[in-house]
């Protein structure tokens, strides 16, 4: 009341005399708010509204920035220039501190605030504006939930803002030179040194952010996190090395998910872990308590991976490698392990599929495929069990537990569906990257056909530039090997009736898509596009052949151990990897296993099938490769299955109505079932006969956008 009366007195003296000059009035105005803690009514318990405090700080801004409109660019006008020579920020940080009277602190923070706004941004960087301002921001979140949140939310923001137009201001908010002993302590693995030598500093407005970013208040919160999300992706090479390795950032924000995900309730139905945003039959979200705990470990989740996927280099490095050691690490890996419940066990893996399923950056996928995947040495020697070798065996139980294998399945297939190259070697590529299961010495007669002309009829359908690479992807037989899928299962026994329906054409148009998709998820994969011919794979086995006479005569061998296998495989057995062993020894179950299973299976092999490597294309694709004896293959294993169905369909009484039904229940949107004694074997036979036009679809578009 009163300030608002002496707002209208300064009004009323202007109107009857001449003002005074710019600089005379700020200084006067300043001279007002500094006299009132010399005056007879200076008092601690005066709220600040009751004073002319406010009155006098609104006047000297609006100096300001009549004084900046006037002033030339590069020039300091006058009440600017009495800032810096009188320390008047300084004093301004004082006040803050002591907050007397009662509101001084949130008045100080919205006058810096708007300060900030009003100069030119070449006297930031000056002493006597950047070291107060460090100051001010030093002040930031001292107090949880504090009466001048928004203010000090509001002053971050600006800086934040600052630093993202102009990335080179972030070299005025650097500290002083962290000590020996701090550096000493700080831990990272994937830290970088700062550059030239230099100093690492302490980085205060990371650590005034986290402050804030904790705050009850969710707007504050959020508003928080949109800074340091900004502030990471501005940083430069020496700003990023002191964010990671002398602040809080990554133990904060790993602290935050731990805690969220402890939270989420065993109790919670798989359903809504794999379907959290799921409306229902009204249009609306029915947000349980129980629901929202989960809501809020998927948002904080959220939240690193955005951050990781805009960040520096070096702060995505760190905050990925922490997520792993201090989240997955501390809070899954036992849980895994130990737990006998098979409830938990699903709930857990869920979990971790739909985490999967909620993340984008390549570096937080690694580091889930690290936790799930990493069979190093070093990680064997630490545990007993890998995660790998756990979930392995829990896909293969399916005659015990069909709900944990088939969720086991899904978490692979996530981790497929989000490729890097880490994913795509430790599950395929260093297996069949050696070559191991082609046979060099069989003749190359079956290579002369060519059939071309017979797919081109279809290639109109197709984008003519879908995908570049070389020949040697592209086998010009490419319609033998169509025909080869198709024709696995013999036509009196396939459930479809038509001509049209037994064709794989109408697979065409969803693999192209999916291909497309591939394509630009792998984008960034760096991968061989040539087969070493014959004459190399022969140079490289009497290579091998005479390194192997050399150990025998007590020569020794430089190559390690891990990879000593691998580079043999072309004359010891050629293994397909953990993983598509157990892949191929369910497929040649399909017979004993229930449907979903099966179904699952083939998602899994069709995913693996689109990826555009030489080596996926001939070991799961070309049925024409001459195999090394013993060899598993994606297609012998399937003609075993076939062979096993033919065999299996002699004993069906009724056999053509019985996989008529079967095939209308299962391809209807409905609740139909059709169970027969039989009822696996029919849906095998069904699975397997979709299964070989879908690949044959896949041969189809790859060869085209290849060629």
């Amino acid at each position: 009341m009163f300030s608002r009366f002496t707002n209208a007195l300064y009004s009323a003296v202007d109107a009857l005399a001449p003002p005074l000059p710019l600089q005379e009035d700020f200084v006067w105005h300043w001279k007002s708010v500094t006299k009132f803690y010399t005056g007879k009514q200076a008092s601690n318990t005066v709220p600040i509204e009751s004073t002319t405090i406010p009155g006098h700080l609104s006047e000297m801004l609006s100096i300001l920035e009549q004084e900046e409109q006037e002033v030339e660019i590069g020039n300091i006008g006058p009440c600017m220039e009495y800032i810096m020579q009188h320390k008047l920020l300084d004093t301004m940080c004082v006040l803050a501190t002591s907050d007397a009277p009662p509101g001084m602190k949130r008045n100080m923070f919205t006058f810096v605030t708007k300060m900030l706004g009003i100069i030119q941004e070449t006297l930031i960087p000056h002493v006597s504006v950047c070291v107060p301002i460090q100051n001010f921001i030093k002040l930031c979140g001292e107090i949880v939930a504090g009466p001048t949140e928004k203010e000090e939310m509001d002053f971050l923001k600006s800086i934040c803002n600052k630093i993202h137009d102009s990335p080179q201001m972030v070299n005025c908010f650097f500290l002083v030179d962290c000590d020996t002993a701090s550096r000493r302590s700080s831990t990272s693995s994937s830290s970088s040194k700062s550059e030239s030598g230099a100093m690492p500093k302490e980085y205060a407005l990371v650590t005034s952010l986290l402050k804030l970013y904790q705050s009850p208040d969710n707007e504050i919160s959020n508003t928080a996190r949109d800074c340091l999300k900004n502030l990471c992706m501005s940083a430069n090479d020496t700003a990023a090395t002191s964010i990671a390795q002398f602040t809080n950032l990554s133990q904060v924000l790993c602290s935050s998910v731990v805690s969220l995900y402890k939270q989420v309730p065993a109790t919670l139905k798989i359903h809504d872990i794999e379907n959290p945003f799921d409306e229902e039959e009204d249009g609306t979200s029915k947000i349980t308590p129980e629901k929202r705990k989960y809501l809020c470990y998927l948002q904080q989740l959220h939240f690193i991976d955005s951050l990781i996927e805009t960040a520096h280099a070096t702060i995505g490095d760190h905050l990925s490698y922490r997520f792993k050691t201090e989240f997955l690490d501390v809070c899954f890996y036992s849980n895994l392990l130990d737990c006998d419940a098979e409830y938990n066990l699903l709930f857990l893996t869920t979990l971790i599929a739909s985490s999967l399923r909620n993340i984008k950056s390549s570096k937080l996928i690694d580091a889930f495929a690290l936790f799930l995947l990493d069979d190093s040495d070093s990680t064997v020697a630490k545990y007993s069990l890998t995660i790998k070798t756990v979930l392995l065996e829990r896909c293969r139980n399916s005659d015990k537990n069909v709900a944990l294998s088939m969720c086991n399945l899904q978490l692979f297939e996530e981790l497929l569906l989000r490729p890097t190259k880490f994913i795509l070697d430790n599950l395929i590529l260093r297996h069949i990257g050696s070559r191991g299961y082609y046979d060099p010495t069989a003749t190359d007669s079956w290579l002369q056909f060519s059939d071309d002309e017979t797919c081109s009829r279809y290639s109109d359908d197709l984008s003519s530039n879908s995908g570049a690479s070389t020949k040697s992807l592209a086998p010009t037989y490419i319609n033998r090997i169509i025909d080869s899928f198709i024709g696995l299962l013999p036509d009196d026994i396939k459930s479809c009736e038509s001509e049209e329906d037994n064709g794989y054409e109408t697979y065409i148009k969803e693999a192209h898509g999916r291909f497309l998709k591939t394509l630009a998820l792998c984008e960034d994969i760096e991968w061989t596009n040539f087969f070493p011919d014959k004459d190399e794979i022969l140079d490289k086995e009497e290579t091998l052949d005479n390194e192997d006479v050399d150990q025998q005569n007590g020569v020794e061998d430089d190559s390690s151990s891990e990879s000593q296998p691998e580079a043999d495989s072309a004359h010891l057995k050629f293994y397909e990897g953990d993983f598509l062993g157990m892949i191929f020894d369910k497929l040649e179950l399909m017979l004993e296993q229930p449907y979903e299973i099966n179904l699952q299976l083939t998602a899994i092999v069709s995913r693996i099938a689109l990826f555009v490597n030489p080596y996926i294309n001939e070991y799961f694709l070309n049925p024409q490769v001459p195999y090394v004896p013993g060899v598993r293959s994606l297609f012998l294993v399937l003609f075993k299955v076939a062979t096993a169905i033919q065999k299996e369909v002699v004993n069906i009484k009724g056999f053509a109505a019985k996989v008529k039904l079967t095939r209308n229940a299962l391809l209807s949107d409905g609740n139909e079932y059709a169970t027969f004694e039989e009822s696996n074997v029919l849906e095998a036979l069904i699975v397997l006969e979709e299964f070989c036009k879908e690949l044959a679809a896949i041969v189809f578009v790859k060869y085209h956008a290849i060629t």
